[in-house]
């Protein structure tokens, strides 16, 4: 079973200004199948980091199908865990209460606008308000003077959080409220899964990573701005790069995750390359970057006589796209700060100062290794796999649907309504 690729970041979130070549929402209604497409594109900030998300759905623009998802996961009566069953929704129930209660919290993608302190309270108070056992603490931070009151709070908390059952209205939703400028410097915490896709265009080649959001939800006001993703890497003897460790003090992961290709219908194999730090901070006692590049050489090292050929194993890494910050070095000095240096006329740190108080190298792309994932502290599993089964498999007959201008009318965007109104940010 293949496991999902995920992100978090921890940032601000913004529309990006529309031009000829890039529309960051649309809505196209494709005449001749009878299917409207709805696609979102916005930026999240996260320190020095800068990436795209991307939401984009469909249905049949006459309202009739299903939205097919996942039930909520039971115990059976001697407390064994029994997966949920598919589910196939009517589009036309999809905002419908009881349906969204029925759908498994992995599938649903949710929107919580409210405080964070008053979500972090409400969340712990509620199990002790479903079991009857509220404390007087409880109730005095939310003014309740009974567990009766509480419900109007869950109906006040409620209606700053949302859960869609589609791509479709969350896109609209995440749109609407980013459009209305109420989020603009606001700290969010965005979560999603990272897909990859083939360009199956003629005369194109190469493969595309999608960050694609279903969490949404404001930041702890301590939670510190980050890019973190989880990567299920597949990889055999051949994977572990060690020539550039010299130059530039890094190993290097050459693999294979799989993604789900929708041409395809099925997962399919696509590149990936990580990177592991080897070269810590020698003034600093604590640094532990080379232990931990030590342990992972030895997990990604598999040795000729092994009958395993391919290994695989989940690992934490941060998602760098952007201009990093770096340390002033002497190639990046004039030759008059060269001269007051070695005359103790001034520090770097005179000059770092004096640049401003941070020096940033090149825009860089990169994904560097950190820990594990989580469940995955035993360390990397075998596989049955062969090397063929890393070759992307051919489109047999499928193909993209063509979209050009003759097939679809725009539909305008809408503007925000005053559901937004009283989002208490």
């Amino acid at each position: 079973m293949y496991l999902r690729n995920t992100f978090t970041f921890v940032g601000t979130a913004k529309i990006p200004k529309a031009s000829e070549k890039f529309t960051p929402y649309s809505e196209k209604d494709y005449r001749t199948s009878g299917w409207t497409n709805r696609d979102l594109k916005f930026n999240v900030i996260c320190g020095n980091n800068r990436h795209i998300l991307e939401v984009r759905d469909g249905h049949w623009t006459d309202g009739h199908g299903n939205v097919f998802t996942l039930g909520k996961s039971t115990r059976d009566k001697d407390g064994n865990f029994v997966h949920g069953e598919k589910l196939e929704i009517p589009w036309a129930d999809r905002f419908n209460p009881d349906q969204i209660s029925k759908v498994a919290p992995f599938k649903k993608f949710i929107v919580d606008l409210n405080n964070p302190e008053t979500r972090n309270k409400f969340y712990s108070a509620l199990p002790d308000f479903k079991s009857g056992n509220m404390t007087d603490e409880e109730l005095s931070y939310f003014n309740c003077s009974s567990i009766d009151d509480f419900n109007k709070i869950i109906e006040g908390y409620n209606k700053h959080r949302r859960e869609f059952l589609t791509g479709f209205d969350f896109a609209e939703f995440v749109y609407k409220i980013l459009k209305s400028g109420k989020l603009d410097k606001v700290k969010l915490h965005i979560t999603g899964d990272i897909a990859i896709t083939h360009d199956d265009r003629p005369d194109h080649e190469g493969f595309y990573r999608h960050y694609i959001p279903n969490r949404i939800r404001i930041a702890d006001q301590d939670e510190p701005e980050t890019s973190e993703g989880s990567i299920e890497i597949y990889y055999n003897k051949n994977s572990l790069d060690s020539g550039s460790l010299d130059e530039k003090g890094k190993y290097y992961v050459h693999g294979y995750t799989f993604s789900y290709d929708s041409n395809r219908k099925k997962q399919i194999p696509c590149p990936v390359v990580l990177s592991i730090n080897a070269k810590g901070n020698p003034n600093d006692p604590e640094d532990k970057t080379e232990k931990w590049a030590e342990v992972f050489k030895k997990r990604f090292t598999i040795q000729n006589d092994d009958s395993v050929k391919w290994k695989y194993i989940g690992v934490k890494v941060d998602l760098l796209e952007g201009s990093q910050e770096v340390e002033i070095t002497d190639d990046m000095l004039s030759q008059n700060e060269k001269e007051m240096l070695a005359l103790n006329l001034i520090t770097k740190e005179d000059i770092l100062k004096d640049r401003g108080g941070k020096i940033y190298g090149d825009i860089v792309r990169e994904d560097i290794i950190k820990g594990y994932a989580r469940g995955w502290l035993v360390g990397p599993k075998p596989t049955n796999y062969e090397d063929s089964d890393f070759i992307l498999p051919p489109l047999s007959g499928a193909s993209k649907p063509e979209k050009n201008n003759d097939d679809f009318t725009d539909v305008k965007d809408s503007d925000p309504d005053d559901i937004f109104s009283d989002i208490p940010v």
